[in-house]
């Protein structure tokens, strides 16, 4: 049996640690495809037990009266960081972007989180995203890589 050297196992790991934060994101964002009504009584609660004053004045005075136009467009990139990982293109900016989504959404459900294990949940998310920005994920079995391999051999 053949061993497989350090390289070749680090690369199967972003590829796979790629496609697990893709299908991570393409889940959330499909749990608000067909409704979001689920979502505004989060957005109250949070609002409500939120330790941060500031945040609670964000929360209430911007964030909850236009709650429907942010959750859409909170399902829409979490859909699009979902799909860009998914075929590896533009893994390092999306690995970044999917990093402050996730730190935005700890921030935001800071206060109604009870569970110190959700919060460690949020973390884990944000520095899985940070990892895929850092380690150049797309390079391999992705758009990113077909097209650096394309571009070279110009």
């Amino acid at each position: 049996m053949r061993k497989i050297n350090a390289s070749t196992r680090w690369g199967i790991w972003r590829v796979i640690l790629r496609l697990t934060m893709g299908f991570y994101w393409l889940y959330f964002s499909s749990q608000k495809w067909f409704s979001i009504e689920w979502v505004r009584p989060l957005l109250t609660e949070a609002a409500q037990t939120h330790p941060l004053s500031t945040m609670r004045v964000l929360l209430t005075e911007f964030v909850i009266p236009n709650w429907k136009i942010i959750t859409e467009t909170q399902t829409v990139l979490e859909a699009i960081i979902g799909i860009l990982l998914l075929i590896g293109f533009l893994t390092k900016a999306t690995g970044v972007l999917s990093a402050l989504v996730s730190f935005e959404l700890l921030t935001i459900f800071m206060g109604s989180l009870d569970a110190p294990v959700i919060v460690g949940f949020y973390v884990l998310s944000a520095m899985t995203g940070l990892t895929l920005a850092a380690s150049d994920a797309g390079r391999i079995f992705g758009l990113d890589g077909f097209l650096s391999a394309r571009s070279q051999n110009r």
